[in-house]
């Protein structure tokens, strides 16, 4: 199961979306922030991975910089 299948699997099974509808006034952009994060898990490529360094170095910094 690829890392945005197990992201999407573990948000139905605790049904976090209607969790976000039910008690955040701007559950919208929250869930849009929950898209973003599959979309960027889909994008990391676990094989270029070697260790948490590796991780760090390569994603992090485009990450944040899609946060701010």
């Amino acid at each position: 199961m690829s890392t945005p299948d197990l992201i999407r699997n573990l948000l139905q099974c605790i049904d976090y979306q209607q969790h976000l509808r039910r008690t955040q006034s701007d559950w919208e952009s929250r869930w849009q922030n929950v898209e973003e994060l599959i979309t960027f898990a889909s994008e990391i490529k676990t094989d270029d991975i070697q260790d948490e360094d590796d991780l760090m170095e390569q994603y992090v910094p485009s990450l944040v910089s899609t946060m701010t």
